[in-house]
């Protein structure tokens, strides 16, 4: 019985190919939070710096400071946040994640459209963000009333997202 040996060979990537490649990766990276591994957008997924200059998403940030243990004060965990990767402390502002510094670097190579941070702020351990829906049918808004949805991500796990729709009537109503 003749045995055949199989020989393979896996070809060697010139410098400037490896160097391509390593670029297309990092600005691959770069887009998504290396803690839940979505893509930033310019919402709950917002791109935030820490003090170390680490970005991670608002929504991860959040969650984050919501399970930081109390401080010897008693302080609920509120005041600093630990770098997941490095543990350097940041120190939160009062309005929480929220008004943390930006990464406009990252936030310039989203989508155009998700390139203008949406404001976000914090009620009590619930993130929340307002957008106006406009009519469907005609892309305009309704006369009598805008659409305002206001959605707000809650629960100290964050496991849902609750679409609340409230009508704000141009009449006073």
């Amino acid at each position: 019985m003749d045995e055949s040996q199989a020989v393979w060979h896996s070809q060697t990537e010139t410098p400037e190919v490896h160097h391509e490649l390593q670029k297309k990766l990092s600005v691959a990276n770069q887009l998504e939070c290396s803690i839940c591994y979505n893509t930033y957008d310019n919402v709950f997924k917002t791109p935030k710096l820490l003090e170390c200059t680490h970005t991670f998403c608002l929504e991860c940030l959040s969650r984050l400071m919501t399970f930081t243990p109390a401080d010897k004060d008693g302080n609920g965990g509120g005041k600093h946040l630990s770098c997941p990767f490095c543990r350097h402390p940041t120190v939160l502002p009062q309005n929480g994640p929220p008004a943390l510094a930006t990464s406009h670097e990252v936030l310039c190579k989203l989508p155009n459209h998700q390139q203008q941070e949406e404001p976000v702020w914090l009620e009590g351990e619930k993130l929340c963000y307002k957008s106006f829906n406009q009519d469907a049918g005609s892309g305009a808004p309704d006369k009598l009333h805008q659409n305002l949805l206001l959605k707000c991500l809650f629960d100290k796990m964050f496991d849902a997202v609750k679409i609340q729709q409230v009508y704000w009537f141009n009449n006073g109503v």
